[in-house]
């Protein structure tokens, strides 16, 4: 593993001066392009999946294979991908080249370290429930192609989905209790998925033959699901007293394979301590503005109660969504590639278990079905009335606006928008988390700064909890990962720092045990709003706050050490 220092001190050797022979640099960058396409042919093939999600439709029918055979044959895949791709001279390519290889480097390093030494693939049941469902579902959600056709791919992929469940229980091996039990969870949603909403979905399509081929690949993929769902009960859950924690070590090269980070882990813990610090102090003083004579924590209480009936959010929030662009227009916050709206619309059962709001977007190679959903997940009707009010308090009115921020304008959504036109194939297919999610956290407070709302102090208590929420994560991942610090401890600390719900600070903390690097919320902001300072020191008086956004969201979503690099020329601190 290269460290991001000497890295930075290479790509600096590599200045202009010593710019490569123009008929070298085009060999080189020729043999760069070539393993591109190689690299992505085998990337595909063994995540057909995420081949439909990009917008790459010649794998529609195919599930991938997850048996350790084939595991293994894609742990070497990736090392020799690696070692052809470290043998390209980076000193002899051209800069855009230069710049994808070494995105290229980190993305194949963190796959070889979730095939290998995290490995989800034999710790982490929602690695097979996960990828089964978004396969079908991608084939179900957007009409890229006539319903017959993606109703054969959809019969093509249920008849895989026994193969893919017997090879989870082959490879699945005493992971932590809790991931267990929400995999039992997981598969009753796909199970109700599979069996209800997929037959729903093409019930208009008129081949009898192929509406009683769907009948007989669901009986099997749904009969598949219950002796699965048995076997997770039965078999995996008595053994299941694994380790959730990743330790130190694999921490820190997650972080630094992901995200391009290389921060010691006491250095991060003090810059989420100060983080979570500040964002207190703005939640207490909004608060007070507010009404000054209650404690915080009863302010944001009595607030929370101002929320809608379940069947009024999306409604709701669907309204919220032409403010929030006609706003962002208005005060040039941002460029808007696109006039259209994102669909709002309840989450797939399948993906409830831990998250209240996501954005579903399509591919950047996706050219005919481009509709995005923004999904809120709603009470379930079965639940008792008082969890569907505790559930229902995340959506008051500062959290339903926060929430569009975040999802939509100007966060996910016009990210999403912005995507296509990344310069490169690279660059529109390789993202951090601290990009995408700390960009989507960076526009929350950035909206208000800028006037939205007015000054509303209900929203910036919103903005300010929601700050809270992300920097307790920032702390609870690096702390339960790498300072031994317990469950129970964690869901305390949500509760006392993020004035959460008991319910919802569980699920907070059970999430940072399969999610460990959820810390990029909180850093990829941190990493945003530097790299704003200095690009404004740069630009001088030509500085301009869409300026910065427009140039920032064409780099695509890379690890922002390397957005820096594109935007400043040397990659330098990013904290």
């Amino acid at each position: 593993m290269i460290p991001i220092a000497i890295l930075a001190a290479q790509l600096g050797a590599t200045a202009p001066a010593a710019a490569p022979d123009a008929e070298t640099a085009r060999y080189e960058d020729r043999r760069f392009q070539s393993f591109v396409t190689r690299y992505y042919q085998g990337y595909f093939d063994f995540r057909p999946e995420e081949a439909t999600e990009e917008g790459f439709h010649d794998r529609d029918d195919r599930m991938p294979d997850l048996s350790r055979q084939a595991i293994g044959a894609e742990v070497q895949r990736l090392r020799s991908a690696l070692g052809e791709l470290s043998g390209l001279d980076p000193s002899q390519m051209g800069e855009d080249d230069r710049i994808d290889r070494e995105l290229l480097l980190g993305s194949i390093r963190a796959e070889l370290l979730d095939l290998t030494e995290v490995r989800s693939w034999a710790r982490q049941p929602a690695f097979y429930n996960d990828r089964i469902a978004w396969a079908v579902f991608g084939l179900v959600k957007r009409d890229f192609a006539p319903a017959e056709a993606r109703l054969r791919d959809v019969v093509a992929r249920e008849r895989a989905i026994p193969k893919l469940l017997e090879q989870a229980e082959a490879n699945l091996d005493r992971p932590p209790k809790l991931w267990v039990q929400v995999a039992m969870e997981d598969a009753e949603g796909t199970r109700s998925f599979l069996g209800q909403d997929v037959p729903a979905a093409f019930a208009g399509v008129g081949d009898a033959e192929l509406q009683g081929e769907l009948r007989e690949a669901t009986a099997a993929a749904t009969d598949a699901y219950r002796r699965y769902r048995g076997w997770l009960q039965t078999s995996l859950l008595p053994r299941a007293d694994g380790e959730f924690r990743l330790g130190e070590a694999l921490y820190r090269e997650k972080l630094l394979d992901e995200e391009g980070v290389e921060v010691p882990i006491d250095r991060l813990i003090a810059i989420g301590e100060a983080e979570l610090a500040r964002q207190e102090t703005l939640f207490s003083d909004t608060a007070r503005r507010i009404d000054p004579r209650r404690p915080p924590a009863e302010v944001l209480a009595s607030l929370t109660h101002e929320h809608a009936k379940a069947d009024q959010i999306i409604p709701q929030t669907r309204g919220l969504l032409a403010s929030l662009r006609d706003f962002c227009e208005r005060k040039h916050v941002v460029g808007m590639p696109s006039e259209a709206l994102p669909a709002v619309a309840e989450t797939p059962p399948f993906a409830r278990a831990f998250t209240f709001a996501s954005m579903d977007t399509p591919g950047p190679f996706e050219t005919k079905a481009t509709e995005a959903y923004f999904y809120l997940t709603l009470p379930e009707p079965g639940w008792p009335p008082e969890r569907k009010e505790e559930h229902l308090e995340a959506y008051w009115k500062g959290d339903l606006v926060n929430t569009a921020i975040h999802e939509a304008y100007p966060g996910h959504y016009l990210q999403f928008l912005w995507l296509p036109r990344a310069k490169t194939r690279v660059r529109k297919l390789v993202s951090a988390g601290s990009f995408v999610e700390g960009w989507a956290h960076y526009t929350e407070e950035m909206l208000l700064e800028e006037g939205y709302g007015g000054q509303d102090p209900k929203l910036w208590l919103s903005a300010a909890q929601w700050g809270l929420v992300r920097a307790c994560r920032f702390l609870v991942g690096l702390r339960m990962h790498t300072r031994g610090m317990s469950l129970d401890d964690a869901v305390a600390f949500f509760e006392k720092h993020a004035y959460l719900p008991h319910a919802n600070a569980v699920r907070e903390a059970q999430r940072g045990t399969a999610d460990p690097t959820y810390l990029v919320y909180t850093l990829g902001k941190l990493e945003i709003e530097k790299l704003r300072d200095d690009w404004r020191a740069k630009m001088g008086p030509a500085y301009t706050l869409q300026g910065f956004h427009d140039a920032l969201l064409s780099t695509g979503a890379p690890p922002l050490p390397i957005a820096r690099e594109i935007l400043l020329g040397a990659a330098g601190d990013p904290l």
